[in-house]
């Protein structure tokens, strides 16, 4: 109950604004000579708290120990959770093939996690920066097509966009870049920008010109 009673008190801290004092606290319960599942929120609220200072390495070992805790207690929210913040960690330190593997280690582990879009489109955005571009096509495509529906979904179809493009295929570019601006006013707003962008690009100002004037038409105060 003490141990409890200083992760309660830990959460009050930082909902007050004391977080040195949350983290001491925190800490307590991390580093108990005793076994006790209390240990594994404990280490995720410190490894949160270290990634908001920067500290993504020293995070990272930490949130290891968070989700290695979670498990040999049973506790599946503790180290889904944990095993999420893995994989932000990783993209945070640049190291995308890793973050990719977190990812799809978390979506697979947690198929009813509410997180789990979100993870799959992490997962394909680190292998594009990995330089995996037809493993990022492939995780894109996939989303796209199970949910469509999500708000990862018109994010996914401006990743497509873009590989497309980079990579000359100019009329699947299109197709995604107009499929994203059925998302909503703002992917409206930047498909019709960037399908005129890629026209312009390629010199092809007879089809670049009306994306212009259909932007200023349907955004005048922009």
């Amino acid at each position: 109950w003490t141990q409890a009673g200083a992760v309660w008190s830990a959460a009050c801290d930082d909902l007050k604004g004391d977080p040195d004092a949350a983290s001491t606290k925190y800490r307590s319960v991390a580093e108990a000579s005793f076994d006790t599942p209390l240990k594994a929120y404990a280490l995720t609220a410190l490894g949160e708290r270290q990634a908001r200072q920067g500290q993504y390495g020293p995070a990272l070992k930490t949130m290891d120990r968070a989700v290695s805790e979670a498990h040999r207690h049973d506790l599946d929210d503790a180290a889904a959770a944990a095993a999420l913040s893995r994989g932000h960690l990783l993209y945070r330190l640049r190291q995308y093939r890793d973050a990719a593997e977190a990812y799809e280690a978390f979506a697979g582990a947690y198929p009813r996690d509410p997180n789990r879009t979100m993870a799959l489109f992490q997962r394909a955005l680190a292998l594009k920066w990995a330089g995996d571009r037809r493993g990022a096509v492939q995780g894109f495509e996939s989303l796209v097509a199970r949910f469509p529906d999500t708000v990862y979904a018109p994010d996914a179809r401006l990743q497509l966009g873009l590989i497309y493009d980079e990579t000359g295929q100019s009329q699947r570019a299109v197709e995604n870049y107009r499929k994203m601006s059925e998302g909503g006013l703002q992917n409206r707003r930047e498909s019709l920008l960037l399908e005129a962008q890629l026209h312009y690009n390629r010199k092809k100002y007879a089809a670049a010109i009306p994306l212009h004037w259909k932007f200023l038409e349907e955004f005048p105060n922009d």
